[in-house]
């Protein structure tokens, strides 16, 4: 089997990016939920049943309609519109001691910087 691209000509040169705008801000469903937050019901419907619409309006209509009924819903509008709440993690061991002694560790660094010394 050949290695390699087959169509030459669609290949990136090297040291280029093959995606120079980098990853999109935003994205179409997003900007579809911004857009449709402020539909009233009937709108969303209409968006729903139309086969003329792009589909992440539909999806996103659909989607917005549920958030009405269901706490998942909710989330995902909220999510996609404003972001991720970031979440704390707090790691310790048991009893809550600590996982890592800073002493021990500021004692092994040191002795490793004397010794890298002491090769010099």
């Amino acid at each position: 089997m050949a290695r390699g691209n087959p169509h030459p000509s669609y290949s990136i040169p090297k040291g280029v990016s093959g995606n120079p705008g980098g990853r999109p801000k935003s994205r179409r469903i997003t900007e579809a939920y911004n857009r449709l937050l402020s539909k009233p019901k009937g709108e969303l419907l209409r968006i729903v049943r139309s086969r003329t619409m792009p589909m992440e309006e539909i999806l996103a209509a659909e989607t917005i309609l549920r958030a009405r009924r269901e706490t998942r819903a909710v989330i995902e509008v909220t999510d996609r519109v404003q972001g991720k709440e970031p979440q704390a993690h707090e790691l310790g061991g048991t009893e809550g001691e600590r996982l890592v002694d800073e002493d021990k560790v500021a004692t092994r660094v040191a002795q490793l910087m004397l010794k890298a010394r002491a090769r010099k």
